[in-house]
C-alpha cells in the first residue's frame, strides 16, 4: 500500500539527512517500481546522479507492509546520494562504506536491532571479507565490470570501513568516528572532486595508522577478524548470529558505533 512505500522512502531519506546534518541537495527523486510475483521488499536499488539526487528503488509487487520495515535497500540507496564526488569511482570506498552503513544505520534508526545488525555484518565478513582466488580487494574493485563480484567487494570494502571506523573512535577516546571522515570527505569533494588516493590518506590520517587501508586492499592473505571481535565483545554462536559481551575491552565502542 502506499503509505507502506512512503514509510519505507521517508525512514531511508530521514536516516541519511540526519547522518548528513541535512538531506544531500535538499531534496531527491525516488522512483519506486514494482516487480510483478515478487514478494522480496527489496529486488535492486541504483542511484541516477543527473540534475538532482535521484533513485530508482525495484520492490516486489507481492510484498506486504511490514516487509519494507527495516528493509536494507531504501537506506544502503539513499546513504549513496551522499557519497563525496569522485574523478573516478573507488568502488571498494563508495559500495564498501555504504554496505557498512546500509546496517550501522539500520540500528541506529531502531528499524532493526543492534543484535541483528551485528550478526549481519559477522555474517557478510565471515564470508567476504578474506580475498577470493587470490585477489584483493584492490584488484576486484578495479576489475568490478569484468569480473562481477559485487558481493565480495560490496562486504570486502565494509569489513575495511569496521576496522578504519573502530581505529578512529580508539585513537579519538571516542570524540571521531568514520562518520566525521565521511562528511569532511563529502565537503572536500563538492569543491574538488577527490581521487582515490585523497580517500586512502584520510582514512588513514584520522584512524592514525599509516597503510592500515593499503594493507587491506592490498591483502592476498586472509584477514583475522578474532581480535577485534573479541576487544568489541562479540561473541559468534552461529553462522549469522553473535552475543555481545559488554565486559569486553571496547564494549562501549561497540554500542556507540550503533548510536547516533
Amino acid at each position: 500500500d502506499d503509505g507502506s512505500l512512503k514509510g519505507w522512502v521517508a525512514s531511508a531519506l530521514g536516516t541519511a539527512a540526519r547522518f548528513y546534518g541535512a538531506l544531500p541537495g535538499g531534496t531527491a527523486h525516488v522512483i519506486l517500481a514494482p516487480v510483478p510475483g515478487v514478494d522480496d521488499a527489496g529486488v535492486f536499488g541504483t542511484i541516477l546522479r543527473r540534475e538532482r539526487p535521484s533513485a530508482v528503488l525495484f520492490f516486489g509487487a507481492g510484498a506486504r507492509g511490514p516487509d519494507f520495515v527495516g528493509n536494507w535497500m531504501g537506506v544502503h540507496e539513499l546513504f549513496h546520494i551522499g557519497n563525496p564526488p569522485m574523478r573516478r569511482r573507488a568502488q571498494w570506498f563508495i559500495e564498501g562504506v555504504t554496505t557498512y552503513y546500509q546496517d550501522v544505520l539500520r540500528a541506529r534508526n531502531q528499524s532493526r536491532s543492534e543484535i541483528d545488525m551485528w550478526g549481519d555484518l559477522y555474517d557478510g565478513f565471515r564470508r567476504f571479507c578474506d580475498p577470493q582466488e587470490g585477489r584483493s580487494l584492490r584488484d576486484e574493485s578495479e576489475r568490478l565490470y569484468e569480473l562481477h563480484n559485487y558481493t565480495r567487494l560490496y562486504w570486502g570494502g565494509a569489513c575495511l570501513a569496521l576496522r578504519v571506523d573502530v581505529a578512529i573512535r580508539r585513537r579519538s577516546q571516542g570524540k571521531r568516528s568514520l562518520d566525521d571522515v565521511m562528511r569532511a570527505l563529502r565537503q572536500r569533494g563538492l569543491q574538488e572532486p577527490l581521487d582515490e588516493e585523497d580517500v586512502i590518506a584520510a582514512l588513514e590520517d584520522a584512524a592514525g595508522a599509516k597503510g592500515l587501508v593499503r594493507a587491506h586492499l592490498d591483502a592476498l592473505a586472509p584477514i583475522d577478524l578474532g581480535p577485534l571481535y573479541r576487544e568489541l565483545g562479540i561473541e559468534p554462536i552461529g553462522p549469522d548470529a553473535v552475543r555481545l559481551r559488554d565486559d569486553a575491552p571496547l564494549a562501549a565502542l561497540r554500542r556507540a558505533i550503533m548510536r547516533w
